[in-house]
């Protein structure tokens, strides 16, 4: 399936369910099955909350989302013009057993790449691109 679709919205809370349903509902035409489509519910939150946050402190600004199909894979591109910023170069988090010790960041994209088959980062001029890929069958 050859299909590409895109979404441009300001980076507000209001707008995050939105998001995540433009990317569901793509990922439903493909095939993905209930356990992908949650997957990508739960990282496309974890990205859309960090943007809204961290991106834009002192300005409002978008998020632009492009997703299409390669193959059985989704492929997801989130581009923001906030604060360059590579999530990819943060180490992942310490496992830590006891839940009242745990810090409070860190695991978000952790959990994404997790979640994830493939995860990129780069930076286009002035904007963050973060490109994510999923197979459908996983």
């Amino acid at each position: 399936m050859e299909e590409n679709t895109k979404i441009k919205l300001p980076a507000d809370r209001q707008n995050l369910k939105r998001f995540i349903d433009f990317i569901t509902d793509f990922a439903k035409k493909g095939g993905f099955h209930d356990k992908g489509i949650w997957e990508l519910e739960l990282a496309a939150d974890e990205i859309f909350t960090n943007i809204i946050n961290y991106a834009y402190p002192h300005q409002k600004g978008n998020i632009e989302v492009n997703c299409r199909f390669d193959n059985q894979k989704i492929l997801i591109e989130i581009y923001d013009q906030g604060i360059p910023f590579n999530p990819l170069s943060y180490p992942n988090p310490e496992i830590i057993p006891d839940i009242q010790e745990i810090r409070t960041h860190g695991y978000g994209i952790f959990l994404v790449r997790r979640l994830m088959d493939n995860i990129v980062y780069r930076r286009e001029g002035n904007r963050n691109c973060l490109s994510l890929a999923k197979d459908a069958c996983t």
